[in-house]
């Protein structure tokens, strides 16, 4: 990949919105945040993006519908998603049906998470 790979965060939470991205800037990437669902597909529609990292449980359109969503579009197939959700078990199994790629349940391990990130990301450039 010739140029930082660009995240985008889905997450309603204001820190987790100021968290995440300054752990993901450190490692070199270029991050942008939306604060529902609804505002994270909008973004995806018009800044393309090489990984999304969403929150599941949000209000209005929530974490698996934006996945449903990402999923059903050609254009979006192929992109990378991580789900987070601090309720685990059964909305973890929702985003993974939805088609996320990984789940993980909050509070997220940082160094797994960017371990997922840079995996993720590497094999969607290819």
């Amino acid at each position: 990949m010739s140029e930082q790979p660009s995240v985008l965060v889905v997450d309603d939470n204001r820190f987790i919105q100021e968290s995440l991205p300054a752990l993901l800037e450190e490692e070199g990437y270029r991050v942008t945040v939306a604060h529902n669902g609804e505002d994270g597909f909008r973004r995806v529609c018009t800044q393309p993006v090489d990984l999304v990292i969403t929150d599941v449980a949000m209000p209005e359109v929530d974490g698996v519908e934006l996945i449903r969503l990402m999923r059903l579009d050609p254009f979006f197939q192929r992109v990378p998603i991580v789900a987070i959700t601090a309720y685990g078990g059964r909305r973890m199994q929702e985003a993974k049906d939805a088609g996320a790629d990984v789940c993980f349940e909050k509070p997220v391990d940082h160094p797994l998470l960017l371990d997922t990130v840079a995996r993720l990301t590497r094999a969607a450039s290819r």
